[in-house]
């Protein structure tokens, strides 16, 4: 667990509390998941500017990988 001690000018147990940053091993998996899916589902090559009929098609594909991943509108 990692505590924070009051520095100069402050008083200790005034509105300071103990936070515990540590992962456990769901969170963990969850974090490498999702750090690991854009590497594996970014498109390769230049993608055409989003102004043109090419570009909004590659970014509607984009959503769509999204939304099939679940990260279109995590909640």
């Amino acid at each position: 667990m990692s505590s924070y001690t009051a520095g100069p000018g402050r008083r200790e147990g005034k509105g300071l509390i103990d936070v515990d940053l540590e992962f456990d091993t769901g969170n963990e998996q969850f974090r490498a998941e999702v750090s690991a899916w854009p590497d594996e589902n970014t498109p390769a090559g230049e993608l055409s500017p989003p102004a043109t009929v090419e570009g909004l098609w590659q970014q509607l594909e984009w959503e769509r990988r999204l939304f099939d991943a679940g990260y279109a509108a995590p909640g």
